[in-house]
């Protein structure tokens, strides 16, 4: 007969610490707190707060140990005695709580039971004990460093009020004149531009990477000539920096990283009448000068929201602009680039600006021509490539895949032509357009021979001459540095050449419309020598539009639409027969 297991009854967790109502117990952090009710499982505890007040925390387990030593460790002690302990123990060379050779255990066990449960409280006293100690002392810690965040905070606010103060001061900043001439009337208003300019892009060198901080004195020059196209007002600021991109200096990222930040500085162009200033200064401004309606707009939302966060970003958003006003201020008060300068005008007091001042928000709610940009116009124009057009090509950009983009013809079984190099500058007909398995999408198939000297034959018996083939090479319809040649319309050349809403991409962009115009210009110059050679072949005169629509028919005939320079002797003949079929006595 099976025995009937019976039920055992689920062990309730001791007292150990003899923990009452109204002892002060510490926790992990090194909180004191009091203890409100005790219960057969644990205790539940207060919290004091700021005021000094007692608030309800929560409840407590007497199992809740954290390895030998407990949770909560109650205190025999209040806090300012051991706080006064902890101050002992610092000042101290820790002697008392240096481990002390122990007893063998052969001896203690000789001593009998009750020594061993004797020495066992003791331990465990002075266990809690240090730990008590070592709370306290985080718990200061974590005191000390809230205290040291707060000193962090005012050394911030400190070094926000004295760089304001030396922002209106002028402390670091270098003013040159320009241009000396008339400044402008006193009753000339003053007139800020938003947009921050760059310098390199307005000047439009393209050689080298464009124009940096060495070269100022290249901007000089241009502004002391286009001063009005980049501030048209009489009296006025704008805004430039040397450069928007980073410049390859030595193709170290560290070394290049650290040069370029002279290319990030602030200067400040200020016109006053003919009398012009650059002025550098150490403060950042970038990339508007002021705030939009817009900016403005988020900036009051978010200084409204709930979130810290969001009101803090609000706040330092809207000091970055009042630093800017600041700038400004102190040159008006303290320079005589103004003068002369109306009386009583503070940019941080509206009331009087009026008639004084001009806002021109040129870096937002820009209204355009109605012309596309430069890229949707480019890539619109190229979308029509297809095999038989006519492609300009300037040249690769420094990050283009130069390997990938060129089929290699070198040693292939040791027959061939090696060296591939660059395409050159120049007109190309796409002989053919195929699927490009890497990149997924159609290439363009060009070919060039640049006619250098290359190595032919095998590994031993090889000679050296004038290349023969070709080399191939792949474009594709979103290239910046290749246009449609004979789709493009030379108004739109030069309308881009002369826009500076789209100059952000100048180096490429200026130097293919620089290429394909001079080329178009080029190829019109020999057509007009064509068509008069043509004239005096034939025995009757054909219009000039009659002998355009032949040419035109000469181009969509052949296979490949090409320029007049090449094949002109079979173009002539083909030409010529046209015209008399058509227009012949």
């Amino acid at each position: 007969m099976s025995k009937k297991l019976t039920k055992s009854k689920k062990k309730i967790p001791t007292n150990p610490q003899g923990i009452k109502k109204g002892d002060f117990i510490i926790n992990r952090r090194g909180e004191i707190l009091k203890v409100d009710k005790v219960t057969k499982k644990g205790f539940k505890i207060l919290r004091k707060h700021i005021d000094g007040s007692w608030g309800s925390y929560g409840d407590s387990s007497f199992e809740e140990n954290e390895g030998d030593v407990p949770a909560y460790i109650k205190l025999d002690k209040s806090e300012e005695e051991l706080t006064e302990d902890l101050c002992n123990l610092i000042k101290s060379d820790l002697s008392d709580y240096q481990e002390k050779e122990s007893e063998s255990t052969d001896l203690i066990l000789a001593k009998g039971a009750d020594y061993v449960h004797q020495t066992k409280e003791i331990v465990t006293q002075k266990m809690n004990e240090i730990a008590v100690l070592e709370r306290m002392l985080q718990n200061k810690k974590d005191m000390f460093h809230t205290v040291l965040s707060k000193l962090e905070d005012q050394v911030k606010a400190i070094t926000k009020v004295i760089g304001i103060i030396e922002l209106y001061l002028g402390v670091g900043e270098e003013i040159v004149q320009i241009q000396e001439g008339t400044p402008a009337p006193l009753d000339t208003p003053i007139t800020f531009r938003q947009l921050v300019l760059h310098m390199d892009e307005e000047v439009a060198i393209t050689e080298e990477q464009g124009l940096d901080f060495m070269q100022l004195e290249i901007f000089d020059d241009w502004v002391r000539k286009n001063h009005n196209s980049i501030l048209p007002e009489k009296k006025g600021v704008v805004v430039c920096r040397p450069k928007r991109e980073a410049k390859r200096y030595t193709g170290n990222a560290w070394v290049d990283s650290n040069i370029n930040e002279e290319n990030f500085k602030t200067y400040i162009f200020i016109k006053n009448g003919t009398d012009l200033y650059r002025i550098k200064t150490s403060h950042i401004i970038y990339p508007h000068l002021f705030p939009s309606q817009e900016e403005m707009e988020k900036i009051h939302n978010q200084s409204q929201d709930g979130w810290g966060f969001r009101k803090k970003d609000a706040k330092e958003e809207l000091f970055k602009y009042k630093r800017n006003v600041l700038m400004l201020q102190g040159l008006i008060d303290r320079t005589q680039v103004f003068s002369p300068r109306p009386e009583g005008l503070s940019l941080m007091k509206p009331e009087t600006c009026i008639d004084k001042v001009n806002f021109v928000y040129d870096g937002t709610n820009t209204i355009t021509d109605g012309r596309p940009s430069y890229e949707k116009w480019l890539n619109k124009l190229n979308s029509k490539l297809k095999r038989g057009s006519r492609v300009f090509f300037k040249s690769f950009g420094y990050d283009d895949d130069k390997e990938y983009r060129m089929a290699q013809t070198g040693w292939e079984s040791y027959r061939g032509e090696s060296t591939v190099r660059d395409i050159d500058e120049g007109i190309y007909n796409i002989k053919r357009v195929e699927k490009d398995e890497r990149r997924d999408k159609e290439r363009l198939v060009v070919l060039h021979n640049p006619k250098d000297t290359v190595y032919r034959g095998g590994y031993y018996d090889f000679e050296m001459g004038e290349r023969k083939r070709s080399n191939t090479y792949y474009l594709y319809r979103d290239d910046d540095m290749i246009i449609n040649y004979d789709d493009v319309n030379p108004d739109d050349i030069e309308y881009y050449i002369k826009d500076r809403v789209n100059r952000e991409n100048y180096l490429i962009m200026l130097p293919t419309l620089y290429g394909i115009m001079k080329a178009k210009r080029e190829e019109q110059i020999w057509e007009e020598g064509f068509i008069e050679l043509l004239k005096t072949q034939l025995s009757f005169k054909p219009t000039k539009k009659q002998i355009k629509e032949a040419i035109e028919w000469w181009k969509n005939k052949v296979i490949e639409v090409r320029p007049l320079k090449k094949e002109d002797a079979k173009a002539l003949r083909m030409i010529k027969g046209y015209l008399k079929r058509n227009y012949g006595e």
